[in-house]
């Protein structure tokens, strides 16, 4: 309630979410009306729709329906992005869209760090990174546009793990030799194309994966990467070696 004097002032009926984040609010003379207002809002949220709110959603909406969304419109995105966002789908993908909650994130990516690839090695804190980037690109996703998919974003304030940058490494002329040897006796039809391109483009293990021939220019010896880790396309140029 807000008022300078006693007896006068106005009530303020404010609808949130579990994790206390705003949905709407709205100010009333009276007290009476604030519940009044705020009880429709809750049971018209609940069937699906808000009477007068622009910012509604179809909260019938699972996680699972709001990846096939995406991966619906992002049919040219890499392969890498729609496996780290299909993830989340099968993780939480019971779950309704609008009310997931930062802490069920957080908790999903508590368990997945806690399983180990191996009995030896563990699971580095870019992979960590890598599905909370694609959590939080999906719903950033959903609230864009006239007729948004949700109203927030539960990963907003979710941090990423502090990365250890490991040393560089690199092969010998002799190695170089060896591992396209290798490739060439290797059962893999394209592997001598794959490290040969790894080597001369200095791409991602992904991004040559996912190279897609439209994408690639012969004749001015480039290769086009739509997606990349920070979001933005890049141009590679093509070794006479590799053409």
């Amino acid at each position: 309630r807000k008022g300078a004097r006693k007896g006068e002032g106005r009530w303020r009926a404010r609808v949130c979410r579990g994790d206390h984040s705003l949905i709407k609010s709205k100010m009333f003379a009276t007290r009476d009306q604030a519940d009044e207002w705020g009880a429709d809002y809750l049971s018209d949220l609940g069937r699906g729709k808000a009477a007068g709110a622009d910012d509604t959603v179809d909260v019938s909406l699972t996680l699972a329906d709001l990846v096939k969304k995406y991966n619906e419109a992002h049919r040219k995105a890499s392969l890498a992005r729609l496996r780290q966002v299909q993830w989340w789908a099968d993780q939480l993908g019971h779950r309704n869209a609008s009310t997931l909650t930062a802490a069920e994130i957080h908790s999903a990516l508590e368990k997945y760090m806690a399983e180990p690839i191996n009995d030896k090695r563990k699971r580095l804190p870019a992979s960590h990174n890598r599905k909370l980037a694609a959590v939080k690109a999906l719903y950033n996703w959903a609230q864009e546009g006239h007729a948004p998919l949700v109203t927030h974003n539960p990963a907003l304030k979710l941090k990423a793990l502090p990365e250890k940058n490991m040393r560089d490494k690199f092969l010998t002329d002799a190695q170089f030799t060896q591992l396209l040897e290798l490739a060439k006796a290797s059962e893999w039809d394209r592997a001598y194309l794959f490290y040969l391109g790894l080597v001369h483009l200095g791409c991602r293990k992904s991004e040559w994966l996912d190279m897609r021939w439209e994408r690639i220019d012969l004749e001015r010896r480039t290769a086009l990467v739509t997606e990349t880790k920070n979001g933005q396309p890049k141009l590679m140029v093509l070794s006479a070696d590799l053409v």
